[in-house]
């Protein structure tokens, strides 16, 4: 697996540096198969990538379940109890002039802001779970 340290990255170029590396990585499994299939020889699989990035500028990425009628101008929002602990959080508030990112993976808003870590990993995550279950 490599690891790529991408510094701060826009919204956009992470995504679009995200879906080459994932496209790349089912044309090389598609070929691998072809090849198999005709009985010829196959091409080393590319390898997993994990992205590291903070996203500049900040952006909001909301998924299929859209929750942004939580969101109030003001900033103001209820507390919601987290489902794992139990625990009330604060939701992130709305800042104005902040993108709203509309993604199709699942999930509701989530924040990207100053200073925070974000990790994109593209992987086979069945070769990932063969290697776990055989250990």
């Amino acid at each position: 697996m490599r690891v790529a340290y991408l510094g701060k990255t826009s919204y956009a170029d992470a995504l679009l540096l995200q879906r080459a590396l994932f496209d790349a990585k089912i044309k090389r499994q598609k070929t691998n198969q072809r090849a198999a299939a005709a009985g010829q020889a196959m091409l080393a699989p590319l390898p997993d990538t994990v992205l590291v990035l903070e996203h500049a500028p900040e952006v909001y990425t909301m998924g299929r379940r859209d929750t942004s009628s939580g969101f109030k101008k003001d900033g103001a929002q209820p507390e919601q109890k987290s489902t794992l602990s139990g625990k009330k959080v604060e939701l992130p508030s709305f800042h104005e002039g902040v993108k709203v990112e509309k993604i199709s993976r699942g999930g509701g808003i989530t924040w990207h802001g100053p200073g925070q870590v974000t990790i994109y990993p593209i992987c086979n995550v069945q070769t990932l779970w063969k290697n776990c279950v055989g250990m």
